[in-house]
């Protein structure tokens, strides 16, 4: 296949996925600029991730995937169940919740000016950071004089999670980084990277992925999102916060559409 056949073809899967998705609820803002260098090449390889999971805590049963799968047989994240336990079952924003913020940034989406778009977006990753650092900081104290169930919390993440700063940006800085030194630090880090995530909007986390995936010669061309339900694996057989609301097809749409509408080069 040629490559002007595979674009064409990849261009085409694209607007059908979107159009699948838009059946179901509608797009609020404009994606992201596809001729954003940091993101977009059309002389660089053509790249699709077949496989990806775009969600936040409203999504997912963060306990459970935590305790039954993250930390299975690493002693360095015991403890770490506890705390989650301690978080409240709403800290994740909802997708209605969302919904309704997205349309603020529009107009600077539309712009593609590059430092007004990482401006908008950087607004929204410190709200959730900040609110992930309050959460986990508050759930480290009430897991610590619990008397209904203490368990053992390991020095490494008591530290990590005190020494959290107030700044998203200090927070990413290879500086910050510097300073996990050992196996175990670099695994609580992981942790506590993972719940951050999952404080954010999901659109937040599209475009953290977006950058991260592209700082080489390849740029994303196509995020195919797939969709997974925890809740009798990990959750006991217990909803997560999404799957009781009725915009719960926003978590099946929102991947979707990001994934096919906004990751395309224009042909």
């Amino acid at each position: 296949m040629t490559e002007t056949t595979r674009r064409q073809a990849l261009h085409a899967m694209g607007w059908l996925g979107a159009s699948l998705a838009l059946s179901g609820c509608s797009v609020p803002i404009t994606p992201f600029c596809p001729t954003d260098p940091t993101i977009s090449d059309p002389l660089a390889p053509l790249t699709i991730d077949t496989h990806a999971h775009v969600f936040n805590g409203s999504d997912l049963q963060v306990e459970g995937f935590f305790s039954r799968i993250l930390a299975v047989n690493e002693t360095s994240l015991s403890g770490f169940g506890a705390i989650l336990q301690q978080l409240a079952r709403d800290f994740a924003p909802t997708a209605a919740e969302e919904m309704a913020e997205l349309p603020k940034i529009d107009a600077v989406l539309r712009s593609c000016e590059q430092r007004l778009t990482a401006d908008a977006i950087g607004y929204y990753q410190q709200a959730g950071y900040s609110r992930a650092a309050r959460e986990l900081k508050a759930a480290l104290r009430r897991a610590s004089t619990s008397r209904l169930r203490r368990s053992y919390i390991s020095p490494e993440i008591r530290n990590q999670i005190q020494s959290l700063p107030d700044s998203y940006a200090t927070y990413k800085s290879s500086r910050f980084r510097a300073l996990r030194t050992s196996r175990a630090s670099i695994n609580v880090a992981g942790a506590i990277e993972f719940i951050v995530r999952n404080f954010q909007f999901r659109y937040v986390n599209v475009y953290e992925y977006l950058r991260e995936y592209s700082r080489g010669t390849r740029k994303v061309d196509l995020l195919v999102a797939h969709l997974v339900d925890f809740d009798w694996p990990i959750g006991d057989g217990q909803s997560t916060i999404q799957s009781k609301r009725p915009d719960q097809s926003y978590g099946a749409h929102f991947p979707a559409i990001w994934g096919t509408r906004s990751l395309l080069r224009p042909l």
